[in-house]
């Protein structure tokens, strides 16, 4: 009869913009690690916040997201890398060590936060980009071009792209 029976406050929670795992987040991500990256990209899919404590209990589990298998991070990433919002995507990635876990050869520790916004810029001026395009820009490293190769075939195995996303 067209009625939708919200138990936990999530029509609320989305009204106000916010993205929050049910009950304990840490419980949450212990049962699927996945929802790490889907706590991602609805959070900057929906333009949303994330509410704090899911945002710390990502945090605290992005170093376990290796228990998702490549295939699946390639897909949350390809669903992140291709929207309107990946540079969004792309930051929170970043903030909540996301992005370290699943690119850990991807740049230097201490990489400076100016070649950072001009990643985020990149991003943000593509029009509709394939994935291929939009994920060659988020590894954008000038100075290890000699490099990228080596990393673009060790990536392409890990995620198990297509041969086609791999050129």
């Amino acid at each position: 009869d067209d009625r939708v029976i919200d138990y936990v406050g999530g029509e609320a929670d989305l009204r106000q913009r916010r993205i929050r795992a049910i009950g304990d987040p840490a419980a949450r991500f212990a049962e699927d690690q996945l929802r790490l990256l889907r706590a991602i990209r609805f959070t900057a899919g929906l333009a949303a916040d994330l509410d704090p404590e899911t945002a710390a209990a990502v945090t605290r589990w992005a170093p376990r997201i290796d228990a998702v298998s490549g295939e699946r991070i390639a897909e949350e990433m390809r669903r992140m890398l291709v929207h309107p919002t990946r540079a969004r995507a792309a930051d929170l990635l970043r903030q909540c060590g996301l992005l370290d876990a699943i690119l850990p050869e991807s740049r230097p520790p201490e990489e400076p936060l100016e070649r950072w916004a001009q990643i985020l810029r990149l991003l943000e001026v593509l029009q509709r980009p394939s994935f291929s395009v939009a994920l060659a820009a988020l590894l954008w490293e000038p100075q290890q071009v000699e490099l990228a190769g080596d990393f673009v075939a060790t990536l392409s195995r890990r995620w198990r792209l297509s041969n086609a996303e791999s050129v």
